[in-house]
């Protein structure tokens, strides 16, 4: 409910029971206060209890390759969030924000090759924590260029970033669109120096040429064959996507 004007405080709670968590009954909560001092400045806060059910599928695309651990536990755990937005001339936001973690079951793959040739991936108890800022300008409504920068801190799972730097920017209108973005990552472990100095780049577009038509198209990575060096894999030494694209048809009846 409202505390006054300027200030909101929101809860939640539940109950949770699985036989693939430990405990099996968990309650998970959270608390959001959210306070608005100005009409140019919003600062939100918040923290409390969660689970997350890991659903195999999702893991699987994922983490490809991997021998999963059986059972398979939810994780959860204690988190804390913040993040504060100011407006500038209605054109420009920045944000920024930090998050901080402590899953008792979070996915952590491991960094050899088992017997079998693939990688188990294992589940830790760990403690989690990231910042992030961006600013996004949009000079009229139909187009946007925004930059977004996260860092990675405390303990970070084998292969997973602790930078990325990402600057993407769109253009639109009722009947076509079109965006790009361009991805720097550095810091990758357990790879040394863990580094590479080409970033991912990706297009994508729309066109609508009737109004139950729309066509979609999606380019992703387009520099790897540029790449050089171990460090430009996702899943070094496992997996190196590549060039991927798709195209859709999609027609609404």
């Amino acid at each position: 409910g409202e505390v006054s004007e300027s200030a909101r405080l929101e809860g939640s709670g539940g109950w949770h029971w699985s036989q693939r968590s430990s405990p099996e009954h968990l309650v998970p909560f959270d608390l959001t206060l959210t306070l608005t001092p100005g009409s140019s400045l919003s600062i939100t806060a918040s923290g409390g209890y969660r689970v997350e059910e890991l659903d195999l599928r999702e893991l699987a695309e994922a983490y490809p390759w991997a021998v999963f651990p059986d059972p398979l536990e939810d994780d959860h755990g204690w988190f804390a969030d913040f993040s504060a937005t100011y407006s500038l001339q209605r054109s420009f936001a920045l944000q920024a924000g930090a998050h901080l973690s402590w899953p008792r079951a979070a996915p952590w793959p491991q960094t050899t090759l088992n017997a079998d040739g693939l990688f188990d991936l294992d589940q830790a108890e760990a403690a989690r924590g990231a910042v992030e800022a961006s600013l996004r300008w949009t000079p009229a409504r139909e187009s946007y260029l925004s930059v977004l920068w996260r860092m990675e801190m405390l303990e970070v799972p084998p292969f997973q970033p602790g930078q990325e730097l990402g600057v993407e920017g769109g253009l639109s209108s009722q009947k076509w669109g079109g965006h790009a973005a361009l991805l720097f990552k550095t810091g990758y472990g357990p790879t040394t120096p863990g580094y590479t100095w080409t970033p991912e780049l990706s297009l994508g577009g729309f066109f609508q040429p009737a109004e139950a038509v729309r066509l979609t198209a999606e380019l992703e990575d387009l520099l790897s064959p540029l790449s050089q060096g171990g460090e430009r894999l996702d899943w070094d030494p496992f997996l190196e996507p590549g060039i991927r694209g798709t195209f859709k048809v999609q027609i609404n009846l």
